[in-house]
């Protein structure tokens, strides 16, 4: 949000997960300037895992503000552009809302839920002149990642089976799986000219190799093939070792 001041934006303080916040930001926008055209539910918590190493306090967290605060702002705000009938809903999800890869299950549980939330609310507008989009961003280099680890949202335990894993689930995640990561300014420009064309698209990615790809692979891959592969691209080969050769799993 730095430097959007600068640009002769107005900022509001808002929490998500706090109805109150949410409605009164609300009502202070209706206030100032009488209408809301473009609702962008863009918080999100980030963090990566193993499932059964996560602890679900955070998992809670991580929904709290990616699924449940996309619904609160939508409930703040949709009924007063249904009453204007226009209006854009942008919810933004990720392309890890569309393939889920080892360590990401929370994160990318979350993202599927918003996809989900976003596809009933389209189809329960329809015919209301208020559009709902799913925006799924491929590697952008936000502060998403770094965000999630500080704040504790990485979870792994270090002696656990997905011990040796460690250096993937921590390391830097551009480094590891998004090299060609766009720019957020990049990023900016494309999103902004998809929001404000007079009719967007339902579904809208910035990527054709982190976007596109996932969504088709997602669809068509055979599960036999895509598995190994996700599953050797995030060091999962590195777990288990004690059990090869003993098919039962018995020591």
């Amino acid at each position: 949000m730095e430097g959007l001041a600068e640009l002769g934006c107005e900022l509001l303080q808002l929490d998500v997960t706090d109805s109150k916040s949410v409605f009164a930001a609300t009502e202070q926008v209706l206030q100032a300037a009488g209408r809301i055209d473009v609702l962008v539910n863009n918080a999100g918590l980030g963090g990566r895992g193993p499932v059964c190493d996560y602890n679900i306090a955070e998992a809670k967290r991580v929904f709290d503000v990616n699924v449940f605060g996309t619904m609160a702002m939508c409930q703040a705000v949709v009924p007063h552009m249904i009453q204007r009938r226009s209006g854009t809903v942008i919810n933004i999800g990720s392309a890890l809302g569309l393939i889920t890869l080892p360590f990401t299950g929370v994160y990318s549980g979350s993202k599927r839920a918003v996809r989900g939330l976003t596809d009933a609310l389209r189809r329960e507008l329809y015919g209301s002149g208020v559009r709902a989009i799913y925006c799924a961003p491929g590697w952008v280099r936000s502060n998403i990642s770094a965000s999630g680890a500080h704040g504790g949202l990485n979870q792994l335990d270090p002696k656990g089976a997905w011990g040796p894993c460690a250096r993937h689930i921590a390391g830097d995640l551009f480094e590891n799986e998004g090299a060609g990561a766009a720019t957020t300014a990049g990023f900016a420009r494309g999103f902004c000219d998809m929001a404000l064309h007079p009719r967007p698209p339902a579904f809208w990615t910035n990527s054709l190799t982190s976007g596109w790809l996932p969504l088709v692979l997602d669809k068509f891959a055979p599960i036999l093939i895509l598995d190994p592969i996700l599953a050797w691209r995030a060091d999962v080969h590195k777990a288990f070792v004690q059990l090869r050769g003993n098919p039962m799993g018995l020591m």
